[in-house]
Order: C-alpha cells, then sequence, then structure tokens
C-alpha cells in the first residue's frame, strides 16, 4: 500500500477501486477463510428468531394464563365438593384447632383491572417483542456475508 493516497496521508484521494479492493482482500484472506462459519452462525439466528415468532413465542404462550387460571378457579368452585370430598378421602379429614386471629391486611396490590373481554382485538397488533424480532431479522440479514463484503466495503 506504499502508492495508497491513504497511507501517504491524502485521504481525500481516492485509490483505484481495483487496486484497493486487490488489496484489500490480500490484508483480509484470513478474515475471509471465517465467512462461511460466519455466515452458518446468522443462518441459525435466522432460524432461532422464526422459531420465536411461531409457537415457541414466550409472549403468547404466557399471555393467556390469566384466563387459565380463572377457568381452573371457576372449575374448582363448580366441582370444589366433590374435590374436598376426595382429598379428604384420601388425606384425611382435618382437624379444626383455633387460630390467632391476623389483621386483614393484603400484600397484594392490584394496580391493573383485567378487561371484562378476553377476546382478541380483530387484527392482533404486534408486541413488542415481535417488533425486536423483526428489527433483528432485517439486521441479521445484512450481517450475511459481512467477511467476504469487508474489502468492497472499505474501498468504497
Amino acid at each position: 500500500m506504499s502508492s495508497c493516497p491513504a497511507c501517504q496521508g491524502l485521504p481525500e484521494v481516492k485509490p483505484c477501486n481495483g487496486y484497493c479492493i486487490n488489496i484489500m482482500k490480500g490484508c483480509m484472506a484470513y478474515h475471509y477463510e471465517i465467512d462461511e462459519l460466519w455466515n452458518k452462525y446468522i443462518e441459525s439466528l435466522m432460524s432461532l428468531s422464526e422459531r420465536l415468532v411461531g409457537p415457541f413465542n414466550i409472549e403468547m404462550t404466557i399471555e393467556p394464563i390469566s384466563i387459565k387460571i380463572s377457568d381452573a378457579i371457576m372449575n374448582f368452585q363448580e366441582s370444589g365438593f366433590q374435590v374436598t370430598q376426595k382429598v379428604f378421602e384420601l388425606c384425611g379429614t382435618p382437624r379444626l384447632g383455633r387460630r390467632e386471629a391476623r389483621p386483614q391486611t393484603s400484600q397484594f396490590v392490584f394496580e391493573k383491572r383485567l378487561e371484562k373481554s378476553h377476546r382478541p382485538p380483530a387484527r392482533p397488533q404486534k408486541s413488542e417483542f415481535e417488533r425486536m424480532l423483526i428489527e433483528l431479522k432485517k439486521k441479521l440479514k445484512g450481517a450475511e456475508g459481512f467477511w467476504s463484503l469487508m474489502p468492497y466495503q472499505m474501498c468504497d
């Protein structure tokens, strides 16, 4: 690179593009070798992000948990007598003794009330998680071939 204007302290004078690319390819030969592994890594991350949008989406798994808990409580209220009888049958009847009265203070603070309707909107909006995954996929797509394209990017 002794005849390269940038190496001689003249960064405003661009070298011949072909010459620059040739020199950079030679300088970055070892980096070029990891390009295949890099692309496999990017492909694996893309595959992972695809799976997170589908059935393995943690938000889709956790979101309906309040409804499931409510259903479980309703089922217990409807069949509580049978459940209680079965527990007493298997575990024995509990002995009731005197207990100390404790102040009626709740440890739980409910800041947000549940919506009356649990129906999803007609056109579901993308969650923050899904938007982040979409952004990640775009960035990963741009990172493919990073090492093989480096000489071209440095010479532009």
